[in-house]
């Protein structure tokens, strides 16, 4: 086995060429997927599905409010409680979502956002559990809700963020903290999901026939790393 593996194969390019992380970094990865196996089971990595942004995975129609970001995730959650140990209740947890104005005088208390990333500020999160920890909070920027394409990857984030607070797994609120998040979503099946969104150019209509190119950002994790993941 060993010697199949060290064999280079037919038209590989030479490992000098390969883009991958750092072996520091590749190091780290690796040791903190282990714990999360270890945390988790191995049922997010070999029977979960590997969501992917299509009808197939997220059936329900998106009217663009709160109802729309609650069904998304609640279905996140259900794909959460099937990757992991069933005994937590993922899929009976109940979902409150705030939505957080962009105009500054109608916005209100923000609570539970995260620092920006790569540049980006989060525009969903994880706020916490309340309700003896049956019900699950989160935050959206309303503004958010015009790009679902972008929304869906930051919200099966922020469900990584929960699952990890409901099997009481260390997770500070700098930046450390956000990259064991990134990485915990693989153990979800939500890798391609956030790996997709982790830079992303786009147009986005300024009215009329008109665009401008938009970038958005997703995560602390380089892409890099998710890739690599």
């Amino acid at each position: 086995i060993h010697s199949c593996y060290r064999a280079p194969m037919l038209g590989a390019e030479p490992q000098a060429h390969v883009t991958l992380p750092p072996l520091e970094e590749r190091d780290w990865l690796i040791a903190r997927t282990a714990e999360l196996i270890a945390a988790f089971g191995f049922r997010g990595y070999v029977q979960a599905p590997l969501l992917e942004p299509t009808p197939e995975f997220f059936p329900d129609a998106w009217a663009g409010g709160e109802a729309s970001v609650r069904r998304v995730l609640l279905r996140l959650l259900r794909y959460a409680a099937a990757a992991t140990n069933p005994e937590l209740g993922l899929g009976q947890l109940e979902v409150e979502v705030v939505l957080h104005d962009s105009d500054p005088a109608r916005r209100g208390a923000v609570v539970g956002q995260p620092p920006a990333m790569r540049g980006h500020e989060a525009n969903a999160w994880f706020v916490q559990l309340e309700g003896k920890g049956r019900v699950a909070r989160f935050a959206v920027e309303d503004v958010a809700l015009r790009e679902p394409e972008n929304l869906v990857p930051a919200l099966a984030r922020a469900v990584a963020h929960c699952v990890r607070v409901v099997h009481r797994l260390p997770t500070p609120s700098d930046l450390a903290g956000q990259r064991l998040i990134d990485l915990s979503a693989f153990a979800l099946g939500f890798g391609v999901l956030t790996t997709d969104a982790a830079q992303r150019f786009y147009a986005r209509s300024s009215g009329g026939f008109r665009a401008t190119r938009a970038e958005s950002r997703l995560g602390a994790l380089s892409v890099q790393d998710l890739s690599f993941l």
